[in-house]
């Protein structure tokens, strides 16, 4: 299999840790990868990898029964996160140079 089963997705929800831990294994190199496409910093990267597990966990979004739409869900929030902070990172500078 190699999506999460619904089952792990929702005790993930309900915030169980041996889900949780799962579910941040299995893809956390899919979610690292979609970052480093954008972000260059360790430290914006991790930040970026926490907000998206959290959107995950905050909008519960719906998957079928194998978890096979997750890894598409977690690449698109990864990259939408990824763009806004280097577009913020890339506003504050400018301000500061002015």
């Amino acid at each position: 299999m190699n999506g999460i089963s619904k089952k792990t997705i929702e005790a993930f929800y309900r915030g169980e840790e041996k889900a949780s831990r799962i579910v941040f294994c299995r893809y956390r190199k899919l979610v690292y990868f979609a970052l480093s496409t954008v972000l260059k910093e360790k430290s914006d990267m991790d930040d970026a990898y926490q907000e998206v597990f959290f959107r995950l966990f905050k909008n519960k979004p719906e998957f079928d029964e194998e978890g096979h739409s997750l890894p598409s869900y977690l690449v698109k929030a990864a990259r939408t996160i990824a763009i806004d902070m280097a577009r913020r990172a890339s506003l504050i500078c400018l301000v500061d140079v002015e």
